[in-house]
């Protein structure tokens, strides 16, 4: 997005004003006539000793570099060559945001830029719940900035739209619960972000109960799955597990059997009915997964196996 100022004395001037999303990396963008001889000084407007990334000699100067930005800048320096004097900054952060000089000189001439940061606040403090009050799901962001640059979209299993509200929170009244699904998709308009929340719903009386639990994993990605019992308004922690590591909670330790990405938990009494909520969770969306089971003790060998398996998307 292009901004023209006018010149006013005191005032620093911007030509170019970019967003970028808090955590995530952003592109602060300056360009000049390719030449011999590059040295490039990038530095808050405000206070040219406050060094960001400074570049020449045909390699990075970082020995002056403000504390702040250590680690976290790089140029893209095969693109030099073509005019390109772009700062990456990574994890962003909200003192991030300033305006920020790039200086770029040649053998045969030079020039300076203004762009001005905007660091919009878009984390994944996501929560998307069941409200049993009024059967209907909600989905809301929170820590958003600026808090009118979201929009919220709700479909059904066969991915037609059933209404979008532009704003931070939504109810879905008129989504029927029981054994549908549904993915709400909250979008930031300003840094192109978006985040999906997923809501599937199963329903059992007796016998073998599959619940499985997919979620989408990268090489990079961090992910999680939890799987907890929800009965008469609490929460009963059954298992848990990370990349590294598997937890199961000491009520049913003794009633799990298998080992890390696939095992089986046994019911078999009524205390064991409930809405069994399968949580999964990367960075950009959450997949909840409840199985309803209603278990009415029998004699006999019956029983409930609950699958608990992580899998790619």
């Amino acid at each position: 997005m292009v901004i023209i100022f006018s010149v006013f004395l005191g005032v620093i001037l911007f030509t170019v004003a970019v967003w970028g999303e808090q955590c995530k990396n952003v592109t602060i963008p300056c360009s000049f006539n390719p030449g011999k001889g590059v040295v490039i000084h990038w530095t808050i407007a405000s206070n040219q000793s406050q060094i960001v990334h400074r570049y020449f000699d045909g390699q990075d100067k970082l020995n002056a570099q403000d504390e702040s930005y250590k680690g976290r800048t790089s140029l893209f320096l095969s693109e030099l060559t073509n005019g390109n004097a772009s700062l990456q900054l990574k994890d962003l952060q909200e003192g991030d945001e300033n305006i920020y000089s790039c200086y770029v000189g040649t053998e045969t001439e030079s020039k300076e830029d203004k762009v001005k940061l905007n660091v919009a606040d878009f984390r994944h403090s996501i929560e998307y719940a069941l409200d049993h009050d009024r059967l209907s799901l909600k989905c809301h962001a929170s820590h958003v900035y600026p808090s009118d640059t979201v929009t919220i979209e709700w479909y059904d299993v066969n991915i037609n739209k059933i209404h979008q509200d532009f704003k931070t929170s939504s109810s879905c009244t008129s989504c029927n619960v029981k054994n549908k699904s549904y993915k709400c998709i909250l979008r930031h308009s300003l840094v192109q972000s978006t985040w999906t929340g997923m809501w599937e719903t199963k329903a059992y009386e007796q016998g073998r109960v599959a619940c499985t639990c997919n979620f989408c994993k990268t090489a990079n990605a961090k992910s999680s799955v939890r799987l907890y019992l929800r009965k008469n308004g609490t929460e009963v922690p059954v298992a848990s597990e990370n990349s590294s590591s598997l937890l199961i909670s000491d009520t049913y330790l003794v009633r799990v059997q298998g080992k890390r990405g696939e095992y089986s938990l046994f019911l078999n009494t009524a205390d064991d009915s409930g809405d069994y909520m399968c949580e999964s969770r990367t960075s950009d969306r959450i997949i909840i997964a409840v199985t309803a089971i209603n278990n009415t003790p029998t004699k006999g060998k019956n029983y409930i196996t609950v699958h608990l398996r992580q899998d790619p998307l």
